[in-house]
């Protein structure tokens, strides 16, 4: 890790001390002297306590300054160096509003190249587990005082997934904020707008926190004539059809977290939120038929964390409910196939489940390269879905309920240690392992097991190979959800080469069957020496699935062959209806290379701080209790912690630690100022900062097979599973920005490569075009200007924000063999909202 172009290292002391560790700096030959002994204590601003100094000592690198400190707070104890690390400039450069939104900017680094999804990176609270995400997606991210990137070894010791990063968000030790924002925009059209409002009540302390936020939203409709959708059929009215329903939400969640004696915590999460969304399926000779989902759900949780000697353990009871209502109003004259007329077609599903969970990780025994540390995971989940539809004067109704129980156990074995100087020469190995047994009411007992070897020849070079076998039995979700009929929706017939307008059917599978999974990767992070702030990443990557779930693909000759029963066609033979309920296909295989780069640097120098606001001289700051930086007074030890604070040092309320260029205490902490009378949180005399990351992902063969002894299919060459097209060979993923000054922007932007897709005849083949979309958004800290806070004290704790999703107003183009775009493939139904622009005004105060 470098900080400020300073090498850090954290180490382990040894013994499986959890409180105590060896901070070895090993400064620039020109940096190296004494009288910066003031910087350097400054550098180790992360780790909260005392800290005491150690006579120095010379090796091949330099002078070597030994710095003895409690552990870091907030950190994973004995994990691996961090793939990124945000302090607080990074994190308001990120122009974030909240976790959520931080997480999203995250994704290029936080995403797997091990993942054969694209899905969310684990997440952790101050080093510890929490019941979900949901509970702090909210929370502002000026309440955060670091996040931690960490690689998919540290997933299996909490019990997740292998083949995921994990996200540490470590929050400040003091913080209050009532956060309010408004949201005003436009989808679609100028004419459609959304408007959103929350509200957010935090206060964070060392004996706990507590947060109360309510979140509220409305959009209008989207209808197919609002994106210039035109009837080729002359079966629709386009006015009166919607790509995007109108759509009204809530949602109002309680999340408090208590300190019991000093080290365990108590956290109680409970949250409800309701959505109505509302379709038009077009205009009958006596009204509209419309179709009304409403969705509510409640959760209630219950976690205790904390540690018993050296190890770190958590437990918790959730109770979700999901309650799901599709009510199709079928107007008289209807010509709608599966629908008689005056008919309503109902469907609806609850959903209740309870979990029981319980963690525990830490050190078994002391090795010569370090301690020997193992991960338990147990738990105890009963879910249950009841279901009931009609359609067409017909009624259904399933109930499944599933009972099930986990264990997973996983160990991390150091083999070398250059910390520990056992093998160094040999450069530093460790070795990953855990496997899992699920016991499954209405399934066969399903495990798995993964094992990854990591070496690091050097301290910036980590190159990592692992093997993943894994089983998966169906959610009950996709087993016995009720069934849903959607009247004249628009798809492509790939054995006639021409648009049709169909039934489509969603809903539970009930004969769905588990998958098993065998995934290899190697994997290398690499953080370039010689440029500060470069980090590269590079996974090749096997995937490899037999019998493997999979929602219905897209319609091609080769689908219809192997599931016959899910295709309806009329006596000429033209398509009517489509059974689109999830499946298992026989096989699917991907090899896949992802690699890429971040870079990011300070611009600037941070601006002069007003001592009067809170900012102090940079020449002393606090960085734990008892602890000052600043120049030592003459005969007092360099680290000590002197009972009155040193020339020119101020102290920083709470305590708050982490690294933060530019000096000054972290304001917000306790609600006060920064050193532009900004709102509270804003990292005080920040400097600008500029970041870019760019990952590619190389699909080097994507084949399947749809049933046992079927052909197989090349997904990169004419065969499709997705409703997309085929399978890209080349996608790139781009995110960035520029921050200077409490103003700045970002950019996200993903670019998918053509494929095309083979009909039942040369006539019928479809190609899908190339497709870059980008988000933009601006944002400016009215706040952090203090001329303009005097003027206006109104001001104070106010950020501007403008988003720009799909920027461009992009979607896949889809041509046919003659270059025709096919009516299912028309721009509005490839990308319903558009373009989708929202103005914000937030005010912390």
């Amino acid at each position: 890790m470098r900080i400020g172009g300073v090498k850090v290292d954290l180490l382990d002391r040894g013994g499986g001390s959890r409180r105590v560790r060896l901070c070895s700096v090993r400064a620039l030959v020109a940096q190296a002297q004494w009288p910066l002994a003031g910087s350097i204590l400054a550098l180790a601003a992360p780790w909260s306590g005392a800290i005491a100094q150690e006579r120095p000592s010379r090796d091949a690198g330099g002078e070597v300054i030994l710095v003895i400190a409690d552990k870091q707070r907030g950190g994973v104890e004995g994990a691996p160096q961090p793939i990124e690390v945000l302090d607080e400039a990074a994190i308001e450069a990120a122009g974030a509003v909240n976790l959520a939104e931080l997480l999203a900017t995250l994704t290029p680094q936080a995403r797997s190249g091990r993942s054969r999804t694209a899905g969310p990176p684990a997440v952790l609270l101050n080093g510890r587990r929490i019941a979900g995400f949901n509970e702090i997606r909210l929370l502002p991210s000026e309440a955060i005082a670091r996040v931690d990137v960490l690689p998919e070894e540290v997933a299996v010791r909490y019990g997740f997934a292998p083949d995921q990063r994990v996200i540490n968000f470590v929050l400040k030790e003091r913080f209050r904020s009532v956060t309010a924002e408004a949201d005003l925009g436009a989808l679609g059209s100028e004419t459609r707008s959304t408007r959103e409002f929350e509200f957010g009540v935090l206060r964070i302390a060392p004996s706990g926190r507590i947060n109360l936020t309510l979140e509220s939203s409305k959009a209008e409709a989207v209808s197919e004539a609002d994106r210039g959708i035109v009837d080729l059929t002359g079966l629709r009215d386009i006015s009166f059809r919607t790509l995007a329903p109108a759509t009204t939400q809530w949602d109002i969640g309680l999340n408090a977290n208590r300190t019991i004696g000093g080290e365990t915590g108590v956290t109680v999460d409970l949250r409800h939120s309701a959505t109505d969304a509302e379709s038009l399926l077009g205009r009958r000779a006596t009204g509209l038929l419309t179709q009304d989902a409403v969705t509510t759900s409640s959760r209630a949780g219950l976690t205790f964390d904390g540690f018993r000697g050296d190890w770190q353990w958590s437990a918790s009871l959730v109770h979700d409910r999901n309650d799901r209502s599709v009510i199709t109003d079928q107007a008289s004259g209807s010509q709608a196939p599966g629908l008689s007329a005056g008919v309503q077609a109902r469907a609806q599903t609850d959903i209740r489940s309870w979990e029981a969970i319980a963690n525990a990780s830490g050190p078994l025994v002391e090795l010569p390269a370090g301690p020997l540390r193992a991960g338990l995971r147990i738990g105890v989940e009963d879910r249950s879905v009841d279901a009931r539809s009609e359609r067409a004067g017909v009624a259904a109704a399933s109930a499944l309920s599933r009972s099930q129980a986990l264990a997973r156990a996983s160990l991390t074995v150091p083999i070398t240690s250059r910390r520990n100087d056992f093998g160094a020469e040999l450069g530093e190995w460790s070795l990953t392992a855990s496997a899992a047994h699920l016991l499954i009411s209405d399934f066969d007992a399903l495990t798995s097991y993964s094992a990854g070897l990591t070496y690091s020849p050097v301290e910036d070079l980590r190159i990592t190979v692992s093997r993943d076998r894994s089983e998966a039995a169906p959610t009950v979700e996709q087993l016995g959800d009720a069934s849903v009929a959607t009247p004249a929706v628009a798809v492509f017939d790939p054995v006639l080469g021409e648009s049709a307008i169909v039934t489509r059917l969603t809903g539970g599978n009930p004969l769905l069957t588990a998958e098993s999974r065998t995934d290899w990767s190697l994997g290398v992070v690499w953080e370039v020496p010689l440029v500060e702030g470069l980090e590269v990443q590079a996974t090749y990557a096997k995937f490899a699935a037999e019998n493997a779930l999979s929602p219905f693909p897209t319609l091609t000759p080769a689908l219809e062959v192997a599931f016959p029963s899910r295709v309806s066609r009329d006596a000429s033979g033209r398509l009517v209806a489509i059974d689109r309920r999830p499946i298992n296909i026989a096989a699917r295989n991907t090899d896949q290379l992802r690699w890429g780069f971040s870079f990011a640097r300070n611009i600037g120098k941070p601006p002069e701080r007003d001592p009067a606001a809170g900012g102090g001289p940079a020449s002393g700051r606090r960085i734990g209790p008892g602890a000052w930086t600043g120049a030592p007074t003459a005969g007092q030890p360099v680290g000590s912690s002197p009972s009155a604070p040193p020339p020119g040092a101020r102290p920083n309320p709470g305590g708050v630690g982490g690294a933060r260029t530019g000096g000054g205490p972290s304001v917000g902490a306790a609600g006060g100022s920064g050193w532009m009378g900004g709102p509270p949180g804003s990292p005080s005399g920040a400097p600008g900062r500029w970041s870019v990351s760019l990952f590619h992902t190389w699909k080097l063969a994507d084949t399947a097979r749809l049933s046992s002894g079927g052909a197989e299919l090349n997904l990169l060459e004419g065969d499709a599973l997705r409703e997309t097209g085929g399978s890209a060979r080349h996608e790139l993923e781009l995110e960035g920005g520029w921050f200077y000054r409490g103003v700045g922007f970002r950019v996200s932007a993903n670019w998918q490569g053509e494929s095309r897709v083979d009909g039942a005849t040369p006539a019928s083949t479809l190609f899908y075009g190339d497709i870059l979309t980008a988000n933009l958004r601006l944002f400016a800290n009215l706040g952090a200007n203090r001329n303009l806070v005097s003027a206006h004290p109104y001001l104070k704790g106010v950020r501007v924000f403008v988003r720009a999703d799909n920027l461009t107003d992009s979607a896949q183009p889809v041509k046919d063999a003659a270059g025709a775009t096919p009516f299912a493939f028309q721009k509005g139904f490839q990308a319903p909202r558009g373009r989708v622009i929202e103005i914000s005004l937030r005010k912390q105060f």
